[in-house]
């Protein structure tokens, strides 16, 4: 049985991505930033000091305006290489409105496109040829945003907030940035995120020379492709062994407990974040307690975050629509038409432990898939029935191992409820072996993962 690294690994790589991006034009106010910083710089990008990948930026001016394009490739473990490309197009025209935006996705075989287009004032989003206007608009005086702040000579804590475009999820961002100092290189600044903290230094003329995400992934500036490439040579570490947690004693009959407690074992100085169900034991250690659901109320703001379609998780697709009445068999009560989407998608998908990362709309062609892949295709199937579902990643036990790695499962709010559910595992009400780990540190807490151990204290069944 294999516990996917995945959702880990992709959001750290692409944010590194999505931050590399952010300052790929980043030398001058808004006028003087596209002009200026035309021509390529090199990144070489690793996964705990590994190499792992390379990442490139690029910008180019014609009649029409500046276009600035990022390209990303890397691999995890012995997975397929992914490579991930973003574009944007900006007028020549003082007001420097973006034009047209492309996003494309590649891993192994399967291949996304998502793109933005201009029509008069509006932008719209194209996705699988289905167009659908934006609310909301994008400059080059976003894109820049943090840079022309900075020019002002900002000292140490001097915070900014700034607009960033995901194209991947087509959705604006925003994100506070403070400084932490002003060196002799240049800045350095540092950016909270849900993915953890990241840490970037620029030189005098604000280029950035390193990046680092939350200790985990990093990017640093080398002089050229040749150097950025050192990572096709580098290889191959076994990732899920890496970030499994080794328990002292095996677990019997995992899947009926309903409650489990564990100390956890681990440097002195660790920063665990708000890990939910970790208490202090009194004697400078940590005692974690997880009871096999979330059973918690549904605050309103979850509700429309939870509940959209998005180009990853496709739940509008009349095609997904279809497969979810499909799942439902009649059923008319919430929770028994979530139990019947779960047993709809454990028997759906055929395990496979595949590497890479892969769309829901790639597994539904397929119908193969790991932990990452029965989550989020229940995900989907959930919203487009009307359930605010989300995927979770966090740890759970591997009886072959007898360790815990990292797993996916869900929570679906029923009637006001949150409560967990695992289709990998065929289980409408997760067992107490599911932890989920802090949303707001996913990837800090992943660099942790490697120096913890537990030990049971108590177990219910």
């Amino acid at each position: 049985m294999r516990l996917s690294l995945r959702a880990f690994a992709y959001v750290g790589i692409t944010a590194l991505a999505v931050l590399a991006a952010l300052w790929a034009t980043r030398d001058s106010p808004v006028e003087r930033a596209a002009a200026g910083l035309l021509g390529e710089r090199w990144y070489r990008v690793t996964l705990h000091g590994d190499p792992v990948g390379a990442f490139v930026s690029r910008g180019t001016r014609g009649r029409d305006g500046y276009r600035f394009e990022t390209e990303l490739r890397f691999r995890l473990g012995s997975g397929p290489e992914v490579h991930i490309v973003d574009a944007l197009d900006f007028d020549a025209t003082p007001d420097h409105r973006l034009r047209s935006a492309a996003h494309r996705f590649a891993s192994g075989e399967m291949s996304v496109h998502t793109a933005l287009e201009r029509r008069g004032d509006v932008l719209e989003a194209v996705v699988d040829r289905r167009r659908s206007p934006l609310d909301w608009d994008y400059r080059l005086s976003d894109y820049v945003m943090l840079e022309a702040w900075l020019r002002r000579e900002r000292g140490p804590r001097a915070r900014a907030l700034t607009r960033s475009l995901d194209l991947g999820e087509l959705r604006i961002e925003r994100e506070i940035w403070q400084v932490v100092e002003r060196n002799a290189t240049g800045y350095r600044l540092r950016q909270a995120s849900a993915a953890g903290h990241t840490e970037v230094q620029l030189d005098a003329g604000l280029v950035p020379l390193w990046f680092d995400l939350a200790g985990v992934f990093s990017m640093e500036r080398v002089a050229g492709a040749d150097a950025a490439a050192a990572w096709r040579d580098a290889p191959t570490a076994n990732l899920q062994e890496r970030h499994a947690v080794p328990v002292d004693v095996p677990l019997t009959a995992p899947h009926a407990l309903t409650k489990l407690t564990l100390r956890v074992h681990a440097a002195a100085d660790a920063d665990f974040g708000n890990w939910p169900g970790l208490s202090a034991d009194g004697e400078g250690g940590w005692v974690l307690t997880a009871d096999g659901g979330a059973d918690r109320a549904v605050e309103p703001g979850e509700v429309s975050e939870w509940s959209r379609a998005t180009p990853s998780l496709p739940a509008g697709d009349p095609a997904v629509r279809r497969l979810a009445d499909r799942a439902m068999l009649g059923i008319e009560p919430p929770h028994e038409q979530v139990d019947a989407l779960v047993d709809f998608v454990h028997g759906y998908l055929e395990y496979a432990e595949l590497e890479g990362v892969r769309t829901v709309a790639d597994t539904l062609r397929s119908r193969r898939g790991d932990c990452t892949e029965y989550a989020d295709l229940l995900t989907t199937l959930a919203r487009a029935r009307g359930f605010p579902a989300r995927t979770v990643t966090g740890l759970a036990y591997d009886p072959e191992t007898a360790a815990f790695a990292l797993h996916s499962w869900n929570e679906v709010a029923v009637e006001g409820r949150w409560r967990g559910v695992d289709p990998t595992w065929a289980q409408t009400r997760i067992d107490a072996t599911h932890i989920p780990i802090p949303e707001e540190r996913s990837l800090t807490f992943m660099g942790l993962l490697p120096k913890l151990e537990f030990e049971v204290v108590a177990t219910e069944y």
